[in-house]
Formats: C-alpha cells, structure tokens, sequence
C-alpha cells in the first residue's frame, strides 16, 4: 500500500513541475525577444550615432549574428555619407592676355604723322603730313600692305608749295613677343611731286623700304614709330628720301 501512495506522490509531483514549466516558458522567450529586439534597436542607434567612434569595422562585430549584420548595415550607411575630403581644385591659371591675334583680328590700319625729307637738286625740303596703312595678313607673320604718304613742305618758285604724295605696295613681316611687334616692309609705287619743273613731269617710280615697332595699349590698340628709306625717280634723277612715322595702330 506503502508503494502505491509514494508511486502516485511521484506521479502527481512530475505533473506540476511540467505544467509549471509551461506556464514560465512564455513570459521567458516573449522577454528574451523583447531584450534581443531591444539590443538590436541599441546597437542600430549607437552605429548611426554622429557621436559615435566606431569604424565601420568594428560596428559590424556584434554579440549575436542579428546584432552583427544590423551593425554592418548600418556602418555602410554611415561610411557612405562621411565626407571623404575630396581635394580641392587648383586655381585656373590667370587667361594669357593675346596682344594681337590673326585668327579674327586678320586686318590692320595704321594712321600716323611723317617727317619727309626730300632731296634733289631742285627741291630739298623738309615736309610733314600724314601716313595711313592698311594691312591684310593671310598668315600669321606676313601680310599684303597698302601705303599713302601726303607731306608738305615750304613754298618755292614763290607761289608754289611744295607737296609730296607716295602711293605704294608690297608685302610686310611681323614678328609678335608679347606686347611689342617689330616689323619691316618693301613696297613699290608711284611718287608725285609738286612744284612741276619745266620739261619733266610730277610723277615717278618710289620704292620704300623700312621698318619698325608697334607697342600694345590694348588687344586691339596699339602706338607705332616707323622709318623708311624712300627712293624716287623724279625729275630725270634718283632721289635718296628718309621717312619717320608715329601714330596709332587698330587691329580687326
């Protein structure tokens, strides 16, 4: 009988500790799930915290797996929105100033005062007037130049002043170095001179041959001083004539 009541105590004892244990289980994992999810959230915040001082490798190490891959998650996002510092951009180099360009700048004229001293055995004046030269450049360094000279000088013969007039053509070089541009000409023409003499006529050939420098003001500005010598054939003679021009110079 003794055996029957200890039998049946054990019996009774093992159901209540099972039904007890069924009764824990739940309140236990719905608290472990609260506190999983509760460190998940913890461990997200920390790895987007701006405060935060952990690299991205180190945020991607967790306690649990769930905590590890949410932590590497979250560290990408922030390695991808930190400033890399990109370098900054070198300053542009300050525009070269071009000085005269014959890509669209292909024409030139020059406007200026002369000296003209002509010499011959009748006349030997010295007369100032005007220069004017208009120029085409096809190249950068040659051009085709047009040339006119009007110069006047005393009176002689009485009522007769004398007068020059130079009407030339011909090729020009030019060589550029920044502000300044040297150059030197060759033209051929016509010369007319006044006063007429008895039995020769007023015009002639003239050959003029010379150079100078022109000096950039602005890109399309620029002042000039040229000399030439002037050769004439006036007269039945060969007259051996100096020129000196200043004035301005437009580029376009």
């Amino acid at each position: 009988m003794k055996k029957w009541i200890l039998l049946g105590s054990l019996v009774w004892g093992a159901a209540g500790g099972a039904r007890a244990q069924e009764m824990v289980a739940p309140g236990f994992a719905k608290e472990a799930s609260g506190s999983s999810a509760g460190n998940w959230g913890l461990t997200a915040t920390a790895n987007v915290s701006p405060d935060s001082s952990h690299d991205f490798l180190g945020a991607a190490v967790g306690s649990t797996p769930l905590n590890g891959l949410a932590g590497a998650k979250f560290a990408a996002l922030k390695f991808a929105g930190t400033n890399l510092g990109a370098p900054a951009a070198s300053a542009a180099p300050a525009p070269q100033i071009i000085y005269r360009g014959t890509e669209n700048e292909r024409w030139e004229l020059g406007l200026g005062f002369t000296y003209l001293k002509f010499r011959s055995p009748a006349i030997d004046q010295n007369m100032l007037g005007l220069n004017t030269s208009v120029v085409y450049f096809p190249s950068d360094w040659i051009g085709v130049e047009g040339n006119i000279t009007a110069a006047f000088g005393g009176k002689i013969f009485v009522d007769d002043r004398t007068k020059y007039g130079g009407f030339t053509g011909g090729a020009k070089i030019v060589m550029r170095h920044g502000r300044w541009e040297p150059w030197a000409h060759a033209l051929v023409g016509m010369a007319h001179v006044n006063p007429q003499l008895a039995r020769v006529g007023k015009n002639g050939v003239a050959i003029q041959v010379g150079g100078g420098a022109d000096y950039a003001l602005r890109e399309q500005l620029a002042v000039r001083v040229e000399g030439d010598w002037v050769l004439t054939h006036l007269y039945s003679l060969v007259q051996n004539n100096f020129q000196v021009v200043t004035g301005l110079v437009l580029h376009f």
